[in-house]
């Protein structure tokens, strides 16, 4: 039972840290999309913007999973633990990320999500125009877009807390699979 304990201690602090790493990873890539200007309009952009996001998830479970499982567990790690180790970190990560964001949309720049949002519908609008749809059609698109309204800074954090752990279960249940390794009873036995 104690040694159960320890297994699931030493889980907790290494994907707290883990989790500390890749949140700070994940804010420096805000911070600097943020002071460059780069806004993710346009399909091309949106899927460079995804593929590298999922990219950088994957790097980072396999990364911090794979420490895990030599540094703590010696090189023996069941599919359960990955998963789960994976899941903690992922979850520490977006916790501190949208801490960040919180604080970020709240008090830093109060106007911003309203910047991108007003800026998101105009390039739906065009994007709209371009594929011939009529203006009523646009003005309905647009009219939808505003029923919903800027999310909340609280609101945001909730759903980035959400979207990634989505994102990081998916990859984890892949990452798992590669990285389990159990020691085989019959080594066991012979020694």
């Amino acid at each position: 039972m104690k040694n159960y304990m320890e297994k699931d201690n030493k889980m907790l602090k290494s994907a707290m840290e883990s989790g500390l790493i890749f949140g700070i990873i994940l804010i420096a890539i805000n911070i600097i999309t943020y002071i460059t200007g780069f806004k993710p309009f346009g399909i091309g952009k949106m899927i460079i913007m995804f593929i590298m996001y999922i990219a950088l998830f994957y790097i980072a479970i396999y990364y911090f999973t794979r420490q895990y499982k030599f540094k703590i567990l010696k090189g023996d790690i069941s599919f359960s633990q990955a998963f789960l180790f994976s899941l903690l970190f992922i979850f520490f990560a977006s916790f501190l990320f949208s801490f960040y964001n919180y604080i970020f949309n709240e008090y830093i720049d109060t106007e911003y999500a309203k910047k991108i949002f007003e800026e998101s519908k105009e390039w739906v609008s065009n994007l709209l125009q371009q594929q011939g749809l009529s203006q009523d059609r646009i003005d309905s698109e647009i009219a939808k877009m505003d029923a919903k309204g800027i999310p909340t800074p609280i609101k945001s954090s909730i759903n980035t807390i959400i979207y990634y752990l989505i994102i990081g279960g998916i990859l984890s249940l892949i990452t798992s699979s590669f990285l389990k390794k159990k020691k085989d009873t019959f080594d066991e036995l012979n020694k």
